[in-house]
């Protein structure tokens, strides 16, 4: 097979020098300000690349994966025609598609970028992430006056520092990306301090899901791998299982009342566990109602934003869905059905599939690959839309530098 080379290198380095130094620093300031800086980094990448490659990348997409993706883009145009409001269902295609676009081309062109142009990507990282950690101490000890006065903020009483929580979930990535390569780089107390660091760091922030899913993350990463092959199938089938459990049994076995009953207090960990409890089963109840092919692509904006959910415990909770079902599962059921959510898990089980045999005997790289994965996989059932326009240029962007930390710091006779 012939090694797929950029047609123009040094433009294709400096796209990923920049954006590598650019994106968290852009993220703490604004956390939408990461996608133009992908999608910019995407067409200098497109156009570093050259078209000849390009065809190459695409004539060797495997044909299930092109099966699976040609059924996905034909549910979506389906959906676009049944949901209620035509325009936020083009606007979510369109929006669905542009970033799939910049996934594809960030994360091709970091499999072409040379060794060298890898490693001052990876060294660029790691200083942004140290300005932004460097930031976030200042304005935690200044109460965020040097942000207020740097960014012209505003102080937000009932969430303090929470116009920084998408900052801290991409620096929390990134970090997991620099411990990689300092491990490998043979710097592995580095690697660990950083790992520690940044626990210490999401403790403070008091991010719960994000310091939780770290180590959590990391403990599966670790027995997974001595699961062999069937990691991903395993960890797809959970998923699957999981989902399967909840959707069948919310207000059968288990329901949002009895989950504010069983946790006691009124702590904000208590309140966001039973106020999720409450959105599950409002968004499985609307499921129920469409299982097949759901309510249409970008329902959730405006399912529920209208209805208020109360407890018998704790009384108001919110919206019924705050835009989105905070779980990337339940949000595609609902939007898409059984049909789109099988599609959606078949095109994600292939990539990553495909990409954890590529660590080969790299178990070093598969353990922090798979971390990562996990990380994700919480925040995403957890905290964040499916479509969330900022979470999914995040999850470009790492999974970019993942790949350009691999380039930089593997072994020089390492050409995967």
């Amino acid at each position: 097979m012939t090694i797929m080379t950029s047609r123009n290198p040094q433009l294709l380095g400096g796209v990923f020098v920049a954006c590598a130094f650019l994106a968290p620093i852009v993220s703490y300031f604004r956390h939408l300000a990461i996608v133009p800086l992908c999608v910019a980094a995407a067409l200098g990448a497109a156009i570093a690349i050259g078209p000849e490659a390009i065809r190459k990348i695409v004539a060797r997409t495997p044909g299930n994966l092109t099966l699976l993706i040609g059924g996905w883009a034909v549910l979506l145009l389906v959906n676009v025609s049944r949901t209620p409001d035509f325009q936020v269902g083009v606007y979510s295609i369109a929006k669905f598609t542009g970033t799939a676009l910049t996934v594809f081309f960030l994360t091709f062109g970091a499999s072409l970028l040379p060794r060298a142009w890898a490693r001052r990507a990876i060294i660029a990282l790691s200083i942004s992430v140290s300005i932004v950690t460097v930031l976030w101490v200042l304005d935690m000890a200044t109460a965020g006056k040097v942000s207020f006065a740097v960014f012209e903020r505003t102080v937000q009483d009932n969430y303090g520092f929470f116009w920084f929580k998408a900052a801290a979930t991409l620096a929390a990535l990134m970090s997991l990306i620099l411990a990689y390569a300092a491990w490998v780089d043979g710097r592995r107390i580095l690697a660990m301090t950083i790992i520690v660091g940044l626990i210490i760091f999401l403790a403070c922030f008091k991010s719960r899901t994000l310091m939780a899913s770290v180590p959590i993350a990391m403990l599966i990463a670790y027995v997974s791998l001595k699961l062999g092959r069937h990691r991903m199938r395993i960890l797809f089938g959970s998923v699957i299982v999981i989902t399967a459990v909840i959707v069948g049994g919310s207000g059968k076995i288990f329901s949002a009342p009895d989950v504010g009953r069983v946790i006691q207090g009124n702590s904000s960990a208590a309140l966001s566990v039973i106020y999720r409890a409450h959105i599950w089963e409002y968004t499985i109840n609307l499921i129920r109602e469409k299982p097949i092919l759901g309510w249409g692509l970008g329902s959730s904006r405006y399912l529920g934003n209208k209805k208020h959910l109360m407890d018998p415990r704790v009384g108001f909770v919110g919206e019924a869905i705050p835009s989105h079902p905070h779980n990337v599962s339940l949000q595609i059921l609902l939007e898409t059905g059984a049909i789109g959510f099988g599609l959606f898990l078949g095109i994600l089980y292939l990539l990553l599939s495909s990409a954890d045999r590529g660590f080969q005997n790299d178990q070093i790289g598969r353990f922090q690959f798979i971390t990562i994965v996990l990380v994700i996989m919480m925040l995403w059932h957890f905290n964040y839309g499916a479509w969330s326009t900022w979470w999914l240029h995040d999850i470009a962007l790492t999974s970019a530098m993942l790949i350009v930390a691999r380039r930089g710091f593997i072994a020089k006779t390492d050409s995967s």
